[in-house]
């Protein structure tokens, strides 16, 4: 069984869309991050190839000896030839401590998954598959003549195999992503990005990604008062532990006072276990809380409170649903309203969000991404205008 600490990485495409060139640049800018499983044919040397560089090189009866014995991830036939992928060569790479590249035929990649359905601990991990395209046949057929290896007979089954190849990569669901090579440099970063997604999306419990929020969650972070949000870097944060107490403040030089609405944003914690929590002086809400003389703000048949979850509950409102926040009166100083916001939230169950007379609003939820969506469902200002939300809600 293959090592679970690696992230195999198929690449694959029609011969010439430029997988070896991509390749060729990964492994001289990071030659200690992967290392290429080299594969098995039964094919002769082109000019300038290398025995246990490109491939390896063997007779045809000793890959079909190989094949039957089991030592082979997968295996394709292609125009006559053989080629395999043994698992002595992923795990030559794996030894090094590095992530195995795997550059697999079309036949080979669905060979492959086929039995990762049935056989999930021949690799151990979870491969990712990323399909190099060409801009289009008639610009692949330029490359491949470019070459000067192909036979006329040769281009063209390589044309039609690669149609084949087109359609099934760009086919949703089988593989992780597709890269257009119309400019290798353009390309090459594209299949960075790539990567660098899948490790963001491991399902390693022990990967940084998933232990770092887990520490995190550990923990409160709040702005400082009176600066600008939008500008603000992640050692301008107080960091709070559970016990409220401050673990980390800003440099003392950058004369950063920690927020007074820091105890209002504890209702939202310690009342609803919140995720986050935004404060904001919106002349919507401002206008709102003047414009409603009593104690709550009730909206309804509005199309920006789809969406919105009732509450703490898992249910979620409705066009023809009400919303009802309530209004809580202005004190002199914002941490005086510890108290009164405190009731508000006792009164109101199902609220998301306190308005304060003349003031702003406090809205809360699990994460900030869905806090910013409330915030904008209450304030159309406060919408992204690039944002998904803007170009169907606003």
């Amino acid at each position: 069984m293959l090592s679970k600490d690696v992230q195999p990485i198929v690449l694959c495409g029609p011969s010439g869309a430029g997988k070896s060139t991509l390749l060729k640049k990964l492994f001289a800018d990071y030659p200690s991050d992967y290392g290429f499983s080299i594969s098995h044919t039964s094919r002769k040397p082109r000019p300038g190839e290398t025995d246990g560089v490109h491939y390896h090189y063997r007779e045809r009866e000793e890959i079909l000896d190989m094949i039957s014995k089991g030592l082979f991830i997968e295996s394709a036939e292609f125009s006559g030839n053989i080629y395999g992928t043994s698992f002595e060569s992923v795990k030559q790479i794996l030894s090094q401590g590095k992530n195995v590249i795997l550059d697999i035929e079309m036949q080979g990649v669905k060979q492959l998954q086929q039995k990762m359905k049935t056989q999930p601990e021949l690799i151990g991990s979870k491969i990712l598959y990323i399909f190099i395209a060409p801009p289009s046949i008639a610009d692949l057929e330029k490359r491949l003549k470019g070459r000067g290896t192909e036979t006329e007979e040769s281009l063209k089954q390589r044309l039609e195999t690669a149609k084949g190849e087109l359609k099934w990569g760009l086919e949703p669901g089988n593989v992780d992503y597709v890269i257009t090579n119309t400019e290798v440099d353009k390309a090459y970063n594209e299949l960075l990005s790539e990567e660098e997604k899948a490790d963001w999306n491991s399902t390693d419990p022990e990967h940084p990604v998933n232990i770092i929020p887990e520490l995190c969650s550990d923990y409160y972070y709040i702005a400082p008062s009176g600066v600008q949000k939008e500008r603000i870097e992640p050692y301008h944060l107080f960091i709070l532990n559970k016990e409220k107490e401050v673990v980390h403040s800003p440099p003392k030089e950058l004369k950063f006072n920690p927020s007074q609405c820091t105890p209002l944003f504890f209702n939202a914690y310690d009342m609803r276990n919140a995720g986050a929590c935004i404060h904001t002086h919106s002349q919507n809400a401002v206008m709102a809380t003047l414009l409603w003389p009593g104690k709550e703000f009730v909206i309804t048949h509005q199309e920006m409170i789809k969406g919105i979850r009732k509450g703490s509950t898992d249910a979620y409102h409705k066009y023809y649903d009400k919303i009802t926040v309530p209004i809580i009166e202005n004190t002199a100083e914002e941490r005086d309203l510890k108290d009164r916001m405190a009731q508000a939230m006792k009164d109101y169950p199902l609220a998301n969000a306190v308005l304060v007379r003349r003031h702003g609003v406090y809205v809360w939820g699990d994460t900030w991404q869905k806090v910013k969506m409330k915030s904008a469902g209450m304030d159309p200002e406060e919408i992204p205008a690039d944002s998904e939300y803007a170009h169907h809600h606003h």
